[in-house]
């Protein structure tokens, strides 16, 4: 495609940013941003209203994909953009904090990946449940609340809404006009034919197009219904805590430099016994908010209205603080929230051109694991833009939904893990 057409973006959270950068950053020229939350004022913070997966104090960054060589390498490659990304920001926007899975034993997929980790990688893993281990970690330097961090005889925390305001700051440099606020919500696109010719915001205005990208995350499948066979909007739920500065304990205890990002039984999803996953965690940021979450991932309509989270979300999120982290029994939550996120039927992402419709592409379908490619995605999606084949435009090419879907999608309105079917509850619940 010749760099002068007018594209315009849906969305300006991880994969509508990293479009625009590289889009911006290949010579094009005329790269519009649009979304109706105004970033530029709440710098992607959810205590600002912001309700996207891309808002939040922090995301994971590891390289966790077993025999898919493709994202692992992406995520590697991703980790040198970050390394570069804080010496030009002048920030920490990610940090290495260790990474510490508990209570399962090692899915076959997690087996693979550590065994596909290039060799100075391996030696950085840890069986911690094994004295020799223990030992091994302890004289190559790790501290000893990393290893024990919840109590019981990989790697990356991100600064998110930093990293995104940062990846924003880039875009502007490199000439991406941003639409931001209420009246710049999309409210549909403008068809003729089988043509999309540009779109119709909020404030009533339309705005013509060469090319259009739907990247809005979990609004795509509503907003785009040609996708709704192979993604899907589905939720985390969260409990975040403040905590208190004058408990030094706690305030060290629990400080990155201390206290690895974590998680617990993330491979226990069993759909008879109704339990879809597990519950992770992260240190505290500097300002010493210190979050949990359930990964059990509820399919439904974004609600962003709610301060309320599933009844057995929080029952899963107390138990297991009453068994590892009793000091967070005793205080009260600060927030208690949905993070929406956008599922694909196979857990790879779906970027492409929009079969039979021209002037028109999808890039969406993170499947919870595509904030650690902010900095490097975005090239991927201009080899689609070009129609170029590679193997990651293969990899994220519309597809025919798989035989065998392994995500929840599959089990649509009639599953158990609707949202309306589940009690919610609020953060007072926490103390009850």
């Amino acid at each position: 495609m010749d760099p002068t057409p007018k594209i315009l973006i849906i969305g300006a959270g991880v994969f509508g940013l990293s479009t625009a950068l590289h889009l911006a950053r290949r010579g094009y020229t005329s790269v519009h941003l649009y979304d109706v939350q105004d970033y530029t004022s709440t710098a992607y913070q959810c205590s600002q209203g912001c309700v996207a997966a891309s808002c939040d104090d922090n995301k994971i960054i590891r390289a966790s994909y077993g025999d898919s060589k493709l994202y692992r390498d992406l995520a590697f490659e991703a980790i040198a953009e970050w390394e570069k990304w804080n010496a030009e920001s002048g920030r920490r926007l990610w940090e290495r904090c260790g990474f510490l899975r508990v209570g399962e034993v090692l899915s076959d997929g997690e087996v693979r990946t550590q065994e596909n980790l290039p060799g100075v990688l391996r030696g950085l893993q840890y069986r911690v449940s094994e004295a020799g281990e223990r030992r091994r970690a302890a004289e190559d330097g790790v501290p000893k609340g990393k290893i024990d961090a919840l109590g019981r005889p990989e790697r990356g925390l991100v600064m998110e809404g930093e990293a995104c305001c940062f990846a924003l700051s880039l875009c502007r440099e490199a000439g991406v006009k941003t639409h931001y606020g209420p009246g710049n919500g999309v409210e549909s696109l403008i068809r003729t034919g089988r043509e999309v010719i540009g779109i119709k915001t909020s404030d009533g205005l339309s705005h013509s197009a060469d090319l259009v990208i739907v990247a809005c995350g979990g609004w795509t499948p509503s907003f785009l219904p040609e996708t709704e066979d192979l993604i899907e909007t589905t939720a985390g739920s969260v409990v975040s805590f403040r905590l208190p500065r004058d408990q030094e304990d706690l305030w060290e205890k629990y400080a990155s430099e201390n206290f690895p990002v974590w998680c617990w039984n993330m491979s226990s999803y069993d759909r008879e016994k109704r339990n879809v996953a597990g519950i992770f965690g992260f240190p505290r940021t500097p300002e010493g908010s210190h979050r949990s979450e359930k990964s059990g991932r509820l399919i439904s309509v974004p609600e962003t209205e709610s301060d309320k989270i599933p009844e057995e979300a929080m029952h899963a999120l107390k138990s297991f603080c009453a068994e590892n982290m009793t000091e967070l029994l005793d205080l009260e939550p600060e927030q208690v929230r949905l993070c929406w996120y956008c599922d694909s039927v196979d857990e790879s992402f779906l970027i492409d051109h929009v079969p039979e419709t021209e002037g028109l592409m999808v890039c969406s379908g993170g499947s919870g694991h595509g904030f650690k490619f902010l900095p490097v995605l975005g090239k991927h999606v201009v080899e689609v833009v070009e129609r170029k084949d590679t193997e990651y435009t293969r990899l994220f090419q519309w597809r025919e939904v798989p035989e065998k879907k392994r995500s929840l999608v599959d089990d649509g309105p009639v599953g158990w893990q609707v949202l309306e079917k589940q009690r919610m509850v609020d953060k007072t619940e926490w103390r009850a």
